[in-house]
C-alpha cells in the first residue's frame, strides 16, 4: 500500500549513483598487438605503439594485446580516493570467455580485470600532479568480434558505499520473505527510519554527509547490533574460491594467464579486506603461476603462512574419475599432495572435485590410502532423473572403505523453492544464494552449518568486492537469513566430522556416484582416450622393467625425473574437460602433441630398460627375449620382428615354436608359458624345411559369407560382416540370440536436447537408427595353423569402416580390429551383440576392481544408467556361462535385454566442430566363456588384449639370469600385481597389488631374489608395518577389492 520496497529501491539507486564521482576518461591510451610476456618486453619491441581512441576496437578470438597509458592526478581528484575503471563495451557477457586483462600500476602487477572485476585502486589519498603509468595485458576472449577499450579515473566514496550496502542487503533479505512475515516488516521499518534520517537534497554537501553518517549509525545500533543475530537461522560458511578449468573453451596458455589474473585478484582483495580468506585447489595452477609470475607466487606463499590462503584439494588437478585408470588416480594424488607439501608445508585432507562427471566406486579406498578424510563435490546435483536424498553422508566404496562426503548446495532461493535440485560451485554471496544454499541442504537435523564456495568460476575470476560487502552485513545474522561466517575448508570439515560422528542416522551411500548426465564423455574425442590408455600402461610397463633393470644391472639408471615429468603430462590430459572430449580444437591439437612426446619418451626409456635386462641373461645363441608385463603367466600370439621372417624359433629345451606367415612382411608366433612379470627366451635358428601343419583354424564359405572355426567356436559371418551364429562347442550352446546378429554396427541419431553436444547422449538416441548396408568387400585375407582373418569393408554416407575379424587356434576370443575413416555429424556408432545369456546384472571393469550394474529398467535409477562407463571389459553371465565384450581403448557400454553394446564413436559439433573427424583404429573382442567371468578368465583376456608382450633381439652373451624367469609373483589368480616402481622418495621398490574377485584371500608374494626388508605401506608410500620374510616370500591377507602396497629393499 505504501510502496516501502519501491521507495527504498529508489533511494538505493540514487546512493549507488553517488558512490563514484568526477569520472574522467584518460585520452592518451596506446595499443600494441603481440604476445609479449611482460610490459617491459612489449616496450622493448620494435613494433610501434598506436594511439587508441574512444571508439576504436581491438580483439578477435584468442589474440593478445598490450595497452599502456600514463596520467597525472588532476586538481579535482586531489585528496580523493581514486580508482581506475576499465570498460570494453562487453560488460554483462559471460566472464569465462569475455575479454580479460592483467593490470599493472607503475610496473607492478595489481590484479585481473574482466566483466566482474573492472577497477583497481590508484591512490586512497591522491595528490595533485602525482604521476602514474598503467599497463594492461589484454586477451581478446573466446568470441569472434571486437571490443572497445576505455580507461577512466574517478573518485570513490567509502561512506556512501557503506550506507548503500547497509540498506541493500537487508532489503534483499526482506524481499525473500512473505509479505506478512514479521521479520520482513521489522526490516522494512528500520530501513524506512534510516531513509527518513537522510538529507539528499544537495549531494556531497556537509548536511548530506552528516545525514548519511547518522543513518549508518542508526542502522548499526538499532538494526545490525539491536536486531540481528538473536535467532539461530542456520549458518553458511563462505569459502572464497575460483573454479578454473585447466582447459576447456580456452587452451593451456590462456589457463596460465587466467591463473595469474585470478590469483592476483584474490591477493588484491586481501589487502582491502583483512578478514577475507581464499582457497585454491589444483597444484598445476600454482605451478603455472610460479612459472609465469614469481612475484605473485611469493605473495601466495606469504598468505599461506599467515593463514589467509588455503592450498587444498589433494589431486594434481581436478581429474575425470570415470576414464582415468586406478593407478592414474593414485598418481594424481601422489603428485598433488607432494606439491602442496613441498611448496607450502601443508598436508591435504580433502578431495575437492566440484565439477567432475561421476565418481568411481574405487575412490574412497584410494583417498583413504592417502590420508584423505573428506570428499566434496556438487556435480551429482546435475542428475537428470534422481536427486540423491542427502548432502552429507558416508560414501562406501568398492572394498567397504568409507569417507565423509559433502555436496555443495549453493543456488538461488527462488530456484530451490521451485524444486530445482541442481546446485553450483561458483556461488555469489547475496541473500538469495545464502538462503537458498541453506534451504537446499539435507539433513539439517544432524548439521545446521553448510558451506559454499563463492567467486566467479569455470574461467576463473573469483570473488568480488560486492560479494565481500554483502558478506559483512550477512555476517550479523539478519533476521530471515542464515548467518554467514568464514573458515577454511579443512576447518569446516573437521568441525562437521565432530558434529556427525555420534549421529546414529548418518546416511551411507554404497558404490559409485554415477552422474545421470554427460554420458557422451565416455566416447567423445576417441583419440585422446586411446592415447590416455596407451600412455597409462606404457608408463606402468616402463616403471616395472626399469625397477627390474636397476635390480639386475647396477649400472642402470632409473630415470625418475624423466618418468615423473611425463607422468605429469598424462595427469594434465586427464583434466575433466580434456580427456572427456569437451574442449575446443586447440586444446586437442596441443594434447596430441603432448601424448606423442610422452609415448616417444616412454618407448625410448622402456627400450633401454629391456635391453639392460636382456644383457644380463645367459644366452647361448642369438635369441628373441619376450617380456610379459602381466601379473599372470600367459600364452600369446606375437608379431615377429621383420628380421626374423622365415626363421625358426625354439624354446630353450629345443621345442619348436609354432609360426604362421601372415603376408610377405609379417609372421606371427604362438608362445606358451611366458612367466608373469618376467620373460622367456626363444632361440633363433636358420629356416629349415618344416612339416606341413594342419590348419587349426578352419575357414569355409557359407552363402555369401564365411565360417571361422577352431576347437572352441564355430562362427558364421554373413556378407555384411555380422555374426549370424557363434556356436560354443565346449558348452554345446549358441551365443547369439535366435534371429539376431552379433557385431551389428549401427548408426544412431545423437542430438542431445541441451547445448552440451560433446558431453551428452540422451536416452532417446536408440529410437532412431540406421544399419550399415553398403558393403564394399568381404574376403579371407589370412588363414593358417594359428589364425584366420576375414576382412570386411563398409561404407556409410561419408565414412568407411574396415574390419579384420580374427579367430585364433587356441582361444575362444573373436577379435574385431577396426579402422574407421569417420566424417559424420550428430550420430553415434555402436557395436551390438545380442547374446543368448540371461542376466539381471552385468559386471564392468573399473579402476582397481569391477562393479555390477542392473540390466533392466525397473526404476528411474536403472533407467538413468542406459549408458555406463567401463574400462577394459563388460560381462553378462548366468549360472555356468557368460559372454564378455573387451576393448583396447573404449569406455561407453550399455547392456539391456541381453544386448551387450560398445559405443565406438561420437560426432558432436560443439565446442569442437572437428571432434572425432578422421582416422580411428581400435580393437574390441567377443569372449564367450564357461562359468562366471572369474573362472572364465575374462580379466586375463582383457589384460592380454590391451598389453602385448615386448621383445628384444639379442646376440649370444653370458649373464647371471636364466632363460625363463619371473621377478615378482603372487600365488592367487584373483590378486593382480598392477604396479612395480621405484619409491618416490628413496630407491626402494614399490609393489602394488589389488584383489579383483571380491574374495578374501591369503596370498604369498615372491621375489626372484631375497629382499633385505619388506614393509606394507599406504598409497602415499608411508610405512604401516614391516613384514616377516620367509626365504624370498612374504604372506599377507587381502580383503575383497583391497589395494595393498609394499616397499621392498633389496
Amino acid at each position: 500500500m505504501y510502496f516501502d520496497i519501491e521507495r527504498i529501491e529508489k533511494i538505493l539507486k540514487e546512493l549507488q549513483a553517488r558512490i563514484y564521482n568526477k569520472r574522467t576518461r584518460i585520452e592518451e591510451v596506446y595499443i600494441k598487438e603481440g604476445d609479449y610476456k611482460s610490459y617491459e618486453e612489449a616496450e622493448a619491441s620494435s613494433e610501434p605503439w598506436v594511439k587508441f581512441g574512444e571508439y576504436d576496437v581491438w580483439g578477435d578470438k584468442y589474440k593478445r594485446f598490450w595497452f599502456e597509458t600514463e596520467f597525472n592526478i588532476p586538481k579535482e581528484l586531489a585528496n580523493e580516493y581514486v580508482v581506475l575503471e576499465l570498460t570494453t563495451g562487453k560488460e554483462g557477457q559471460w566472464d569465462a570467455i569475455n575479454p580479460q586483462f592483467l593490470s599493472y600500476l607503475n610496473g607492478k602487477i595489481v590484479q585481473g580485470l574482466d566483466t566482474n572485476h573492472r577497477e583497481i585502486i590508484v591512490s586512497k589519498d591522491a595528490t595533485e600532479g602525482d604521476h602514474f603509468r598503467a599497463d594492461f595485458h589484454g586477451y581478446g576472449g573466446m568470441n569472434d568480434g571486437k571490443a572497445n577499450f576505455n580507461v577512466y579515473i574517478k573518485s570513490f566514496n567509502e561512506v556512501i558505499e557503506k550506507l548503500f550496502y547497509d540498506i541493500k542487503v537487508p532489503l534483499e533479505v526482506a524481499k525473500l520473505l512473505k509479505e506478512e512475515d514479521k521479520k520482513r516488516v521489522d526490516i522494512l521499518n528500520h530501513l524506512i527510519k534510516a531513509l527518513e534520517i537522510l538529507d539528499l537534497r544537495k549531494p556531497y554537501s556537509e548536511k548530506y554527509y552528516k545525514s548519511i553518517k547518522e543513518a549508518i549509525e542508526y542502522l548499526k545500533v538499532n538494526f545490525y547490533e539491536g536486531e540481528c543475530g538473536k535467532i539461530n537461522e542456520g549458518t553458511v560458511v563462505c569459502l572464497g574460491h575460483t573454479h578454473l578449468d585447466v582447459a576447456w573453451l580456452w587452451d593451456l596458455k590462456q589457463t596460465r594467464e587466467k591463473a595469474v589474473r585470478s590469483f592476483s585478484t584474490a591477493l588484491s582483495l586481501m589487502k582491502e579486506y583483512p578478514d577475507y580468506t581464499f582457497m585454491a585447489s589444483q597444484p598445476i595452477l600454482y605451478k603455472f603461476v610460479k612459472e609465469e609470475a614469481p612475484e605473485i607466487y611469493a605473495e601466495i606463499k606469504e598468505r599461506i603462512k599467515e593463514g589467509r590462503w588455503e592450498a587444498e584439494g589433494a589431486m594434481y588437478l581436478e581429474a575425470d574419475c570415470n576414464l582415468t585408470s586406478g593407478e592414474s588416480l593414485v598418481r594424481q594424488l601422489l603428485h598433488g599432495k607432494k606439491f602442496f607439501r613441498e611448496e607450502f608445508g601443508v598436508e591435504n585432507k580433502i578431495l575437492w572435485l566440484p565439477d567432475v562427471f561421476g565418481y568411481s566406486a574405487a575412490l574412497p579406498q584410494i583417498l583413504k590410502g592417502f590420508g584423505i578424510d573428506y570428499f566434496v563435490t556438487s556435480k551429482i546435483s546435475w542428475n537428470e532423473y534422481n536427486r540423491l536424498p542427502y548432502d552429507t553422508f558416508m560414501w562406501e566404496g568398492l572394498d567397504g572403505t568409507e569417507i565423509l562426503s559433502y555436496f555443495i548446495t549453493a543456488n538461488d532461493y527462488e530456484k530451490v523453492i521451485s524444486g530445482v535440485h541442481r546446485t553450483i560451485y561458483e556461488a555469489s554471496i547475496n541473500p538469495s544464494q545464502i538462503k537458498g544454499s541453506y534451504e537446499r541442504y539435507k539433513p539439517k537435523q544432524m548439521n545446521d552449518e553448510v558451506i559454499i564456495s563463492y567467486g566467479y568460476g569455470d574461467g576463473g575470476g573469483g570473488p568480488t568486492k560486492d560479494m565481500l560487502e554483502n558478506y559483512s552485513r550477512l555476517n550479523y545474522g539478519i533476521p530471515g537469513s542464515p548467518k554467514t561466517t568464514t573458515k577454511f575448508a579443512l576447518d569446516y570439515f573437521k568441525d562437521l566430522e565432530k558434529r556427525v560422528e555420534d549421529y546414529k542416522r548418518l546416511p551411507k551411500w554404497k558404490g559409485e556416484l554415477y552422474l545421470e548426465f554427460h554420458r557422451g564423455t565416455y566416447t567423445t574425442i576417441a583419440k585422446n582416450k586411446k592415447y590416455n590408455r596407451m600412455s597409462e600402461y606404457l608408463y606402468q610397463d616402463l616403471e616395472l622393467f626399469s625397477s627390474i633393470a636397476k635390480t639386475v644391472d647396477k649400472n642402470f639408471k632409473y630415470d625418475k625425473k624423466r618418468i615423473n615429468d611425463n607422468w605429469e603430462l598424462i595427469l594434465l590430459n586427464q583434466f575433466h574437460d580434456i580427456i572427456p572430449g569437451t574442449s575446443i580444437k586447440e586444446v586437442y591439437d596441443e594434447s596430441w602433441r603432448q601424448y606423442e612426446s610422452v609415448l616417444e619418451n616412454g618407448k625410448d626409456l622402456l627400450n633401454n630398460a629391456l635391453k639392460s635386462i636382456s644383457s644380463k641373461i645367459s644366452l647361448k645363441e642369438k635369441a628373441l627375449v619376450v617380456f610379459n608385463q602381466l601379473s599372470f603367466e600367459r600364452n600369446e600370439y606375437i608379431e615377429l620382428p621383420r628380421e626374423l621372417k622365415g626363421k625358426t624359433l625354439v624354446y630353450g629345451d629345443g621345442v619348436e615354436v609354432l609360426v604362421q606367415n601372415i603376408d610377405d612382411s609379417k609372421d606371427i608366433a604362438y608362445l606358451t608359458n611366458i612367466p608373469a612379470k618376467g620373460y622367456r627366451v626363444l632361440y633363433i635358428k636358420e629356416a629349415k624345411e618344416k612339416a606341413q601343419i594342419e590348419n587349426m583354424v578352419k575357414v569355409g564359405k557359407i552363402n555369401n559369407g564365411f565360417i571361422l572355426e577352431n576347437k572352441f567356436l564355430k562362427v558364421n559371418i554373413d556378407s555384411r560382416g555380422e555374426l549370424t551364429s557363434v556356436f560354443d562347442k565346449r558348452a554345446d550352446r549358441e551365443v547369439i540370440k535366435e534371429g539376431a546378429k552379433g557385431n551389428s554396427l549401427v548408426i544412431y541419431e545423437d542430438k542431445p536436447h541441451n547445448p552440451w553436444e560433446a558431453w551428452d547422449t540422451d536416452i532417446y538416441y536408440s529410437e532412431k537408427s540406421w544399419e550399415i548396408t553398403d558393403i564394399i568387400a568381404i574376403e579371407v585375407i589370412s588363414k593358417g595353423p594359428l589364425k584366420a582373418t576375414i576382412r570386411v569393408e563398409k561404407k556409410y554416407e561419408d565414412s568407411t569402416i574396415e574390419q579384420f575379424i580374427s579367430l585364433y587356434h587356441d582361444s575362444p576370443r573373436i577379435d574385431f580390429e577396426t579402422k574407421v575413416n569417420w566424417h559424420e555429424e550428430h550420430v553415434l556408432l555402436k557395436a551390438n551383440f545380442p547374446v543368448n545369456v540371461k542376466g539381471n546384472r552385468a559386471t564392468f571393469d573399473i579402476q582397481y576392481g569391477n562393479i555390477e550394474r542392473d540390466t533392466h529398467f525397473n526404476t528411474s535409477w536403472d533407467i538413468a544408467k542406459f549408458e555406463v562407463c567401463a574400462h577394459k571389459w563388460g560381462d553378462i553371465s548366468e549360472y555356468g556361462y557368460g559372454v564378455a565384450l573387451l576393448n583396447d581403448c573404449k569406455y561407453g557400454y550399455s547392456v539391456k535385454d541381453g544386448v551387450l553394446s560398445l559405443t565406438l564413436l561420437k560426432s558432436p559439433k560443439w565446442p569442437n566442430p572437428e571432434a572425432d573427424m578422421g582416422y580411428h583404429e581400435f580393437t574390441y573382442s567377443l569372449y564367450p566363456h564357461e562359468c562366471r567371468w572369474q573362472e572364465g578368465k575374462v580379466q586375463e583376456e582383457a589384460y592380454k588384449l590391451n598389453l602385448k608382450p615386448y621383445v628384444t633381439l639379442e646376440e649370444p652373451h653370458t649373464g647371471l639370469l636364466e632363460e625363463k624367469m619371473s621377478f615378482i609373483t603372487v600365488d592367487a589368480e584373483n590378486v593382480i600385481v598392477e604396479v612395480i616402481k621405484e619409491k618416490e622418495e628413496g630407491n626402494e621398490t614399490i609393489v602394488r597389488v589389488f584383489e579383483s574377485f571380491n574374495k578374501r584371500t591369503n596370498v604369498k608374494l615372491s621375489s626372484f631374489i631375497k629382499p633385505k626388508r619388506i614393509w606394507e605401506v599406504n598409497l602415499e608410500e608411508k610405512e604401516i608395518k614391516e613384514l616377516v620374510i620367509n626365504e624370498n616370500e612374504v604372506e599377507f591377507m587381502i580383503n575383497p577389492y583391497e589395494i595393498k602396497t609394499f616397499k621392498i629393499e633389496y
